[in-house]
């Protein structure tokens, strides 16, 4: 009885086994998207501006008929989320603590005809990064696109 049992056992593992195959090389990626990276904030920060420049190179303000300025957004295929937006000088809509003061600053340059660039600010939260750029028409500042992405996101973007 003892060997029908060893026999049994045995015949139940072989089968269970099967023809399953495993992709190594899938399995070796989610292996290594899985391990820990340390990374510093200056390397967050360099993703951000770089992902940032990235998207934000589809980010057009054009002119309606009506005279209005309108402002679009091209699709553009990403990794992780990211929220973008559009405020033009005279509308800081939503906007608080340092998003807010960014704006500002982007408003004081443009009244007072100083280049405004690119930048990059971790936000109070400590786990949002806001991309913002200069949003112009015709050589003159109209408004500030924004760009915000999570530090998870950045920091699994970050080839190491």
């Amino acid at each position: 009885m003892k060997r029908f049992s060893t026999l049994l056992l045995i015949i139940l593992l072989l089968n269970a086994c099967g023809d399953q195959k495993i992709d190594t090389a899938k399995a070796k990626a989610e292996m290594e998207a899985r391990e820990i990276k340390k990374v510093s904030e200056a390397e967050i920060v360099t993703e951000a501006m770089r992902l940032g420049k990235q998207v934000s190179r589809s980010f057009q303000v054009e002119i309606s008929i009506e005279g209005d300025n309108k402002f679009k957004s091209v699709a553009f295929e990403k990794k992780g989320n990211y929220e973008t937006d559009h405020y033009f000088l005279d509308q800081p809509n939503d906007l608080e603590g340092k998003a807010l003061a960014i704006f500002e600053a982007y408003q004081y340059n443009g009244e007072n005809d100083i280049k405004s660039e690119d930048v990059v600010q971790k936000l109070e939260d400590g786990d949002t990064f806001l991309y913002s750029k200069p949003s112009e028409l015709n050589g003159k500042l109209v408004g500030v696109w924004t760009i915000r992405f999570q530090r998870k996101d950045l920091v699994l973007n970050i080839e190491k």
